[in-house]
């Protein structure tokens, strides 16, 4: 069989689908290397070569531009390159199913470069592909397709198909290759994979140089130069110098002995620093968190957790000046840890990972009674205690700690008191660092001495 002739009936095995799939690309996206330039240069040179059918052309304009794919048939290209090496979309044209792409009515979903498939309305398969080739003066689409170069005219997607009506456009928007800049060298440009808001600051994330010794960190704020802020042995730097409210552009630098690689040119955060946490508190029923202000903050994200269980957001608080939160849903002796972020539109700062802790604990019922030896103070067995702390006041006085009892003791007689005076109790219920809140109020209870006389009345707060 002659090679023409071998090429003719391959032909007809792909345009009826009898062709076994055959698809080749890697398994995930190249390193953010398609070279949109490259791709179109070959489309220039090479639509009109009369070379296998379009998938194929395609194929090969997106390989000229570094991605390692191609497609025998327009549906595998289009498999192959979906979520791998780009988004898809589905276009919008402007008279509807009959009708042109406008750039501006599908921008971000279709640039320079992008390979454009057209789906038949009528059987519902990818039947044919193009590589879009930017706007012409008038803003519409167009393309370099095989054997049709659509350069500078107006395309009105009308074609007819299976009997159908319209097709059905789709995009491939491509992972496009960001810039280099600096002296081209031997040594690998690291990708910055992240930059996020940290705990202490902005954290900074990039892939592995192998040959590297070292990476070099720089960022610049507003239309500053980029400056040097650091350097590492790890593929991972926080910026502790990041003031608040400021956005920054990080890149990174890989050094090998007295080479250093050209940089990107970065990627952006705005600086949201993570709340001070400044207290938690028990209240009567509740529990009061409280932290500090962080000024470009158009509020906060509040979150719990309990022991075994993972962080949960409980509130969301709008303003930079909301600096507390009281928590109801809570329950009595158990343990709760609260941390907090900013947020500043749908940027979220990070958060202290330690939180603050405490175990709730209700304010204890308060009794007392005159005896022979004193007074006697009883208190409520509050759930989760492990101790309990006796105030006293007189007349106008303030709060003095007269006693602190353990190990079960809910009692407590003070016997520093006078015959024929008044005293006023309070106690706290404590467990460690975790403290009740306190009756302010307290009981009163007169010293009556030897004028007691069996079971005298009993004095109670709650």
């Amino acid at each position: 069989m002659t090679k023409r002739l071998l090429s003719t009936v391959m032909a007809l095995i792909v345009a009826v689908g009898i062709l076994p799939l055959n698809v080749q690309t890697s398994a995930a996206k190249t390193d953010g290397c398609y070279n949109v330039s490259a791709a179109i240069k070959y489309a220039e040179k090479n639509w009109d070569n009369g070379i296998g059918l379009c998938a194929d052309f395609a194929s090969k304009c997106l390989q000229a531009g570094g991605v390692d794919v191609y497609g025998e048939t327009v549906k595998l290209l289009y498999d192959s390159l979906k979520g791998t090496y780009g988004k898809a979309y589905k276009l919008t044209l402007t008279g509807g199913k009959r009708g042109t792409v406008s750039m501006a009515d599908n921008k971000g979903k279709l640039e320079k470069g992008d390979p454009i498939f057209y789906k038949c309305n009528y059987c519902g398969d990818f039947e044919h592909v193009v590589i879009c080739n930017g706007a012409n003066s008038a803003g519409y689409a167009q393309d370099y397709a095989h054997n049709k170069a659509h350069n500078g005219k107006k395309q009105t997607y009308t074609y007819n198909h299976c009997g159908g009506d319209s097709w059905t456009l789709y995009s491939i928007n491509m992972y496009h290759a960001p810039k280099l800049y600096g002296k081209k060298t031997s040594v690998g440009v690291p990708e910055i994979s992240s930059v996020k808001n940290g705990a202490n600051g902005i954290v900074i994330k990039w892939s592995d140089v192998k040959e590297a010794d070292k990476y070099k960190v720089y960022r610049k704020d507003g239309k500053k130069s980029f400056e040097y802020v650091g350097s590492t042995a790890s593929e991972s730097f926080t910026d502790k110098t990041a003031k608040n409210g400021v956005k920054y552009t990080y890149t990174v630098k890989a050094v090998d002995g007295k080479k250093t690689s050209q940089y990107y040119a970065g990627e952006s955060v705005k600086c949201l620093v993570s709340p001070k946490l400044v207290s938690v508190s028990n209240k009567s029923d509740s529990i009061q968190f409280q932290w500090g202000k962080v000024g470009s903050a158009d509020g906060y994200f509040v979150y719990r957790k309990t022991s075994g269980t993972s962080w949960q957001k409980i509130a969301k608080l709008k303003g930079a000046g909301k600096l507390s939160y009281v928590d109801e849903n809570i329950e009595d002796g158990k343990k709760y840890v609260y941390t907090v972020k900013a947020y500043d539109g749908s940027l979220t700062g990070s958060y202290n990972g330690s939180g603050k802790k405490i175990i709730f604990l209700k304010t204890p019922e308060v009794y007392a009674e005159s005896t022979a030896e004193g007074i006697s103070i009883g208190f409520e067995d509050v759930s989760g205690a492990k101790g309990y702390r006796v105030y006293r006041k007189t007349d106008s006085g303030k709060w003095q700690k007269i006693a602190e009892v353990t190990d079960g003791t809910t009692s407590f007689v003070d016997t520093n008191v006078k015959n024929g005076e008044s005293y006023t109790y309070t106690v706290k219920a404590f467990n460690g660092s975790s403290v009740s809140l306190y009756n302010k109020k307290g009981v009163a209870c007169e010293f009556l001495g030897d004028s007691v006389v069996g079971a005298p009345e009993i004095s109670v707060n709650k």
